[in-house]
């Protein structure tokens, strides 16, 4: 679903593709995005195919490089599916900024751009699109850190259970929580090897703020 976003005395406000005003910053969020959408930002916003397809593989690693006419960073963000045999698992989300707009797209939902689009990011500012960025590699890392701790608190419970009697039950869970390490530990490797690349960079302009917090 592609969704259009503009900020309104500091809050985010949806709006209709044939009403958005050209005269502000628009965030374009696509997520969970269907054949026909990444058509259609592909063929809207002059996006090459081989970064849709890259920010559509769910293996693809963070990095930040200079397309044809904007700047794409990709970034990989935790997800938590509770009915998935591996429940927590990362993806990337690709960050296109190309004048006034920057767009977001995902190959699933995301509740760190769902936090956005909630206001519940505190001090973003659309005019600041390498702030936005930072932004969301900032809330992305607050989330690595919460389910970190919820993968914690059940190891420890599972191991508590296995210390009375031995489960196949259990036995998975406990592997698919190990996997779940796994995946976190190769994106945070890849997004510190993104974060020191933005902080030489000069694909994109960030303030002294901006760069306190890559460092």
């Amino acid at each position: 679903m592609i969704t259009y976003w503009q900020q309104i005395d500091g809050q985010f406000t949806k709006t209709k593709k044939d009403d958005v005003d050209t005269s502000l910053p628009l965030w374009v969020d696509a997520r969970s995005v269907t054949r026909d959408e990444t058509t259609e930002l592909q063929e809207t916003y002059k996006i090459e195919q081989d970064h849709i397809l890259d920010i559509l593989d769910p293996d693809e690693l963070s990095r930040i490089e200079d397309g044809d006419g904007y700047i794409l960073t990709i970034v990989r963000v935790p997800v938590y599916s509770p009915s998935a045999e591996t429940p927590y698992f990362t993806v990337p989300i690709g960050i296109i900024i190309q004048g006034k707009t920057i767009i977001t797209i995902c190959w699933t939902d995301s509740e760190v751009l769902k936090d956005f689009g909630a206001n519940r990011v505190r001090n973003v500012r659309l005019t600041d699109f390498p702030s936005f960025i930072v932004q969301i590699i900032n809330r992305a890392n607050a989330n690595f850190l919460r389910y970190l701790k919820e993968i914690n608190r059940r190891s420890v419970s599972i191991q508590n259970e296995l210390n009375l009697e031995i489960e196949n039950k259990e036995l998975m869970l406990m592997l698919g929580l190990e996997k779940s390490l796994v995946y976190f530990t190769t994106s945070l490797k890849s997004n510190s090897m993104l974060l020191q690349k933005m902080s030489y960079t000069k694909l994109i302009n960030f303030d002294e703020d901006d760069l306190d917090f890559v460092e």
